[in-house]
């Protein structure tokens, strides 16, 4: 399958209450991108806080570092049990020299990873059936496959603002990988401020996986396009945190 068999895409929008105190970094990170015959979408959720100051640059190098990451997985130059160290050396390691960096320009000279701290989703499909998952953190992720709705990791319902952080020392212990097999029709990664509206998994599929789909059924991909850019900023509204979104759809049949 032709990387042109997908659309890919993503959209961010600051969470109104963020706008409303006239805040006006968005903490959120977002990538999605064709990868070979498939695609690669990552979402990372900076923590924002005082105590985070630096959590939009921890969002970014989370992503950065994932995808790095997952091309080695799906190439099969990574094991899945080595990647949560993986991803968190190598996070530790460029929010160190981005430390190094601060400190060498005067900004400060308090290093340390929790400034940093974020979440992460992260997901890989090669084209050809094989799936691969990364999570650590709230979000939510959820793939349509030719053979109904999979969640990698299930639905986890928040009940406190607390979410493991890529910035915690034992964070390799809480970083989740999974694998799945199965032709790929959708895919989709949302950060808390989307995934926090929705009490159950069925609800979250049927407004982000299944809608979207019919969505492109009789809108084509603009269409598409148009309202998920829609639906984010109206969760961003509704949440009033951040909101992300990943997705990607398949154009053609395989």
């Amino acid at each position: 399958m032709s990387s042109k068999a997908w659309g890919v895409s993503a959209c961010s929008t600051l969470g109104g209450c963020h706008q409303i105190a006239k805040y006006t970094h968005n903490q959120d990170y977002v990538i999605a991108q064709h990868f070979g015959e498939g695609f690669i979408l990552a979402v990372a959720d900076g923590h924002g806080s005082k105590q985070y100051d630096r959590s939009e640059e921890g969002a970014r190098i989370a992503c950065e570092v994932a995808r790095t990451t997952m091309i080695e997985w799906m190439a099969g130059d990574a094991e899945a049990r080595q990647v949560p160290v993986l991803i968190h050396n190598r996070w530790q390691a460029a929010v160190r020299m981005r430390d190094i960096e601060h400190q060498h320009n005067g900004r400060d000279t308090s290093p340390g990873y929790s400034r940093y701290g974020t979440t992460l989703l992260c997901l890989g499909y090669d084209g050809y059936g094989n799936g691969f998952a990364i999570q650590i953190g709230d979000g939510a992720m959820a793939v349509e496959t030719e053979h109904g709705p999979v969640m990698p990791f299930g639905w986890v319902q928040k009940v406190s603002s607390t979410t493991y952080s890529l910035s915690a020392d034992d964070a390799y212990r809480r970083i989740k990988v999974a694998t799945f097999f199965a032709p790929v029709k959708f895919a989709v990664l949302v950060t808390d401020g989307i995934s926090d509206m929705y009490e159950s998994e069925e609800e979250f599929v049927k407004n982000w996986v299944l809608d979207p789909q019919e969505v492109m059924k009789t809108k084509n991909w603009n269409g598409l396009v148009r309202a998920m850019s829609k639906a984010t900023f109206d969760a961003a509204w509704i949440d009033g945190d951040d909101s992300t979104v990943a997705y990607a759809v398949r154009k053609e049949a395989k």
